[in-house]
């Protein structure tokens, strides 16, 4: 069973967020990272820094609790918000690993944010800290039944199949597994390969997926199925550009997108 940190404001997409870490099951614990204001301030006598950081932290509860109440009418498990101010990357990367949670979920757009974006204001920070951040970007509402999980043999690649056999009704959705080349030129053998390591991580939790090669769909029918899932694991991002069209796609269409945010994908 996973865990999950839940990054919140108030709006549509921190209840788009919510409910995606409830339907995953498991612990869910909301953050609310208010943002530091100008330098000046930042910088300025400890005693109004610490003041400004008091009195927003407090404003900010008001509105997050009002979320939190609403949202555990359909959620009980739904944790108390951490609170905080400073940086939101590296308050949220830092609580993910303090609070010993397994994945970050953010409903997209996140602060003006799209995944590209996020992938980069985070990685910046968890390559600094030795970090690799699994997140769970989620555009809409709705179960996530239908799983297309895409397998290039790398270590976030494997790592991402290992937490969705974690979730908890993983044995009750219809999940696609399929093969990607390692390199920028289709390779059926590689393909191959990594499939059936793929689909060894989620056999062991008793699923059993439908597989399938890259090169055998071809990209159009690889791009409509990604188009008719509700959940795209994609070791791909944020940089990767060797299945650019993929990559797009992923970046600016999947309703939800399970990846790694920063930290060395070998």
């Amino acid at each position: 069973m996973l865990s999950s940190l839940v990054a919140v404001d108030r709006n549509l997409e921190s209840s788009f967020a919510l409910r995606a870490a409830c339907w995953l099951g498991g612990r869910v614990r909301p953050i609310h990272v208010v943002e530091n204001p100008a330098r000046e301030m930042s910088f300025g006598i400890g005693w109004a820094r610490r003041s400004w950081e008091h009195d927003a932290v407090e404003q900010a509860r008001l509105v997050v609790d009002e979320l939190i109440v609403a949202e555990r009418y359909q959620c009980p498990s739904i944790e108390d918000p951490l609170l905080m101010a400073g940086d939101p990357a590296q308050q949220i990367a830092k609580a993910l690993k303090d609070q010993g949670l397994d994945l970050l979920v953010l409903g997209v757009p996140f602060r003006g944010m799209q995944a590209h974006g996020l992938a980069k204001r985070f990685g910046q920070y968890a390559e600094k800290a030795h970090l690799e951040i699994p997140a769970l970007l989620v555009r809409g509402l709705g179960p996530m039944k239908k799983v297309s999980a895409l397998t290039d043999g790398s270590k976030w690649a494997e790592d991402a199949l290992g937490l969705l056999a974690r979730s908890e009704p993983a044995s009750g959705r219809e999940i696609s597994l399929i093969g990607i080349s390692p390199g920028e030129h289709p390779d059926p053998a590689a393909e191959a390969r990594e499939l059936s390591r793929g689909a060894a991580i989620l056999e062991e939790k008793g699923i059993r997926p439908a597989a399938a090669k890259a090169s055998d769909l071809g990209e159009e029918a690889l791009l409509n199925q990604l188009r008719n899932s509700d959940l795209v694991v994609c070791p791909l991002l944020p940089e990767d550009r060797r299945h650019h069209r993929l990559t797009e796609y992923c970046e600016h269409a999947c309703r939800a997108l399970l990846i790694f945010l920063g930290g060395p994908s070998a």
